[in-house]
């Protein structure tokens, strides 16, 4: 499978941007709003419970995940 990076977007005909923040409460009330509008659509890898983090760190540092690991208090 080949990973959609920013640098070959444009030979699929798609725009990529990466967006990074830090953990600020003003940036991420406007991600959350950005995200409930649907102007902002995250992909969900995969969603895991709070218990389940020593997993979801394992996905993210294998560097091979597409989209965000997703830790659910419930």
């Amino acid at each position: 499978m080949k990973i959609l990076m920013q640098e070959n977007a444009e030979e699929y005909g798609v725009r990529a941007l990466r967006y990074t923040v830090e953990a600020d409460g003003t940036e991420l009330a406007e991600i959350a709003k950005l995200v409930a509008t649907g102007e902002v659509k995250p992909h969900v890898q995969r969603a895991l419970r709070l218990e389940e983090a020593a997993v979801a760190m394992g996905i993210v540092e294998d560097g091979r995940s597409i989209g965000k690991v997703v830790l659910s208090l419930e």
